[in-house]
């Protein structure tokens, strides 16, 4: 069979220059968080009045309740409320991670908006925690192929599942058309271990009750036959109409993105990268650039705290 060539798609992202030109200025990324926090207007949250008084502050506008004084700027409540960054950098920092396919480490994005490598770390975090949140909203659901990923150096002794490695589990929901099977949307979570209680866990936080789950027959997976109809393949793993292929490409693509941009990476926060990789992929046909899509997320997840992020 003739090797099936994807068609050309158009990019969909933002360019830097464009981006700089929606977003070059306080005020223009004061403007972005206002439309973002109230797209219906403004609105007082104590109160629920819609009119306000604006100051200028030191640092961001400040926007007064008329009715019962309550006082408010657009950062509040956002993911970049405390952040002594101005929002021009911050905003960079979005576009660099959201619409850079491979990436962005600490080192580079300190050199590309001039701050701190501690600082440009802890902005990569608390930014891999709103994609984390934003996700989470969603299951995958129908036609789903599901197999594991190893992640880490090389180890002697033990291969595979039985290795010291870094486990993860990756599902990819896809549609058939016209005899290939084309990748929807992707789901990835870092796993302790193949027991049925972690595969059901998985399942049950991200994939849809009755969806049809294909796999590579490795018994655990029958522990989701109760709500899911599990299937178990003998194709092989290269066959370039099984959608086996298409779940081992995923992994391919993000040891990749770890090896090239992170040279290699820990278990302690490695769940942030697997929720970036899978965050850009899920928008990728989206008509709004994921950068947009983030900075919405960054105001629809709220405020967390450094130290209080978990990865």
């Amino acid at each position: 069979m003739a090797r099936y060539k994807k068609a050309y798609r158009p990019l969909s992202g933002m360019s830097l220059i464009e981006f700089q030109t929606k977003y070059g200025t306080e005020e223009a990324c004061e403007q972005a968080l206002f439309r973002h926090k109230w797209p219906k207007g403004y609105m007082c949250p104590r109160c629920g009045n819609k009119t306000y008084y604006k100051t200028i502050s030191r640092r961001h506008s400040l926007l007064e309740c008329q009715a019962c004084g309550h006082q408010e700027s657009p950062t509040n409540g956002t993911a970049f409320e405390n952040s002594k960054l101005p929002l021009v950098k911050i905003f960079l920092a979005c576009f660099f991670l959201a619409e850079t396919k491979s990436s962005v480490s600490a080192v580079l994005l300190a050199q590309y908006i001039s701050i701190s490598v501690k600082t440009a770390r802890n902005l990569l975090r608390k930014l891999r925690t709103i994609m984390i949140e934003a996700d989470s909203h969603y299951k995958l659901s129908g036609n789903i192929v599901i197999d594991e990923g190893f992640f880490g150096a090389p180890k002697s002794g033990k291969r595979g599942r039985g290795s010291g490695k870094i486990k993860a589990l990756f599902a990819v929901q896809y549609q058939p058309h016209k005899g290939h099977n084309i990748p929807m949307f992707l789901s990835v979570m870092k796993i302790p271990d193949f027991t049925g209680g972690t595969f059901k866990a998985f399942a049950d936080e991200k994939i849809t009750s009755g969806s049809v789950l294909l796999s590579d027959g490795f018994p655990t997976y029958n522990s989701l036959s109760k709500n899911y109809t599990v299937i178990s393949t003998t194709d092989a793993p290269d066959d370039e109409t099984s959608p086996l292929k298409l779940v081992h490409l995923f992994i391919s693509n993000a040891k990749a993105m770890f090896q090239g941009t992170f040279h290699g990476l820990g278990a302690k926060r490695v769940q942030g990268y697997f929720s970036e990789f899978t965050y850009r992929f899920n928008r990728r046909d989206s008509k709004t650039p994921v950068v947009e899509h983030l900075l919405r997320s960054c105001v629809k997840e709220g405020y967390t705290n450094v130290p209080a992020l978990c990865i």
